[in-house]
């Protein structure tokens, strides 16, 4: 009786996908949007160059971004193992298969592990995280032996080298064509012809501002730098000289960011069912002073939500509690920082917001820049240029925040 011969379990790629794969050039550079289904495209090119006997490297910034590729494997390989054709080797983070081909899975924020070793395939996933000292110096020389083939896939980020390779691509590709030693791909997320992508890529279009959905889901090479456009046909005209006469009917809320050592404490009031700012104040006092000059505003504004920064100001909340001001304190990280400036933004570019002619808030918007971290995390933070400040545009941001809360006016003057 002659035995069952162990399957792959491997998905079917779509003829996008197929293009890129059977491509000859040995190093392809493939710019792909979220959920595109760049991982799966190489991932399936990865296990069947090990099945027949190849060394094959899976590259990731970190070994947690390299979870679901090795899901995947486990999944393809499933019979292999129970047949004794395969050997999963959970410790070095390895797969090995009988025909002495194999898949060693490698973080890129330890290039010093990666030494030492050959490869025939190296993908590199998510490589325009990683730092380019580790493609050039590491990796590259790791296929020179085997004359081997490296793939990079990655969603942009920024102008970095992932960008100078994929240029790289192009002009072999249009000079040499199929003789390219480096060929570039571009796809889209909504190349993926899934119903529940495109349903989340035009949902996430109408989520996040143009410039992230355009490097993130249409995989476009953004410069970094100015992240707030139409500012100038947002501006309404000269703040009032003095606060506003506020109608029973609005609803005012505040956003403030209290000052350090060398920066002020500025308070935004913002008119939500306008969408308007109404009135600006900045301080350059005491705590103790800074705070009676916000009580006052307070009495006078009566906000449905006050929204304060309180990283680094801990001591001044409670002060700003103790002297019964209705605050919402708000905890800023990289993430919620990201989360109400990306919210901000959004603002400015469907008209959704107006501001007075105040030169401090417009200067803030227009040098406020998007910078990416070095080494493999490569974190994107929003802030002002170095020896500038956010505060108006951290304050405005606050107050857009404010509106969100869900406290009611009627709450506040009960």
């Amino acid at each position: 009786m002659t035995s069952k011969t162990p399957k792959l379990y491997l998905d079917v790629l779509r003829p996008d996908q197929w293009e890129i794969v059977q491509h000859p050039a040995k190093f392809k550079v493939i710019a792909a949007g979220r959920r595109y289904g760049k991982s799966t495209t190489c991932g399936n090119a990865a296990i069947l160059d090990a099945v027949n006997g190849r060394r094959v490297a899976w590259i990731t910034p970190t070994y947690k971004n390299a979870r679901p590729f090795w899901v995947m494997v486990e999944r393809a390989i499933r019979e292999l193992v129970g047949n004794k054709q395969a050997r999963i080797d959970r410790k070095e983070n390895q797969f090995t298969f009988s025909s002495g081909g194999s898949i060693s899975l490698f973080s890129a924020d330890n290039p010093q592990s990666i030494l030492g070793n050959n490869f025939h395939f190296i993908i590199i996933d998510e490589a325009a995280r990683i730092d380019e000292n580790v493609y050039y110096e590491t990796l590259k020389p790791m296929v020179a032996d085997t004359d081997g083939d490296i793939w990079m896939i990655s969603t942009p980020k920024g102008l970095n080298w992932f960008y100078t390779e994929y240029l790289r691509g192009l002009r072999e590709m249009k000079e040499l064509g199929e003789r390219a030693e480096v060929a570039a791909f571009h796809r889209k997320t909504s190349h993926n012809p899934n119903p529940n992508i495109l349903k989340a890529y035009e949902r996430v279009k109408r989520e996040i501002p143009s410039v992230k959905f355009r490097q993130e889901w249409d995989a476009e090479f953004i410069t970094e730098g100015v992240l707030f456009s139409n500012v100038d046909a947002n501006i309404y005209g000269d703040m009032p000289t003095t606060l506003p006469k506020q109608n029973r009917n609005d609803m005012w809320v505040m956003g403030v960011d209290l000052g350090k050592l060398h920066d002020p404490t500025v308070a935004v009031v913002y008119d939500v069912n306008a969408g308007r700012v109404v009135w600006i104040e900045s301080y350059h006092s005491n705590y103790t002073e800074q705070i009676e000059r916000l009580r006052t505003l307070v009495g006078h504004v009566q906000p449905a939500a006050m929204v304060v920064e309180r990283t680094g100001n801990q001591g001044v909340i409670e002060m700003l509690q103790n002297a019964n001001l209705p605050i919402t304190p708000f905890d800023t990280t990289n993430a919620s920082k990201t989360r109400i400036i990306d919210n901000l933004i959004m603002k400015f570019e469907r008209g959704e917001i107006s501001i007075p002619n105040h030169q401090e808030l417009i200067g803030e918007l227009l040098m406020f820049e998007a910078t990416q971290g070095k080494g493999s995390a490569g974190i994107v933070r929003y802030s002002a240029p170095r020896g500038q400040h956010d505060d108006h545009v951290i304050a405005l941001a606050l107050a857009v925040e404010a509106a969100h809360t869900g406290v009611t006016w009627e709450a506040i003057i009960a």
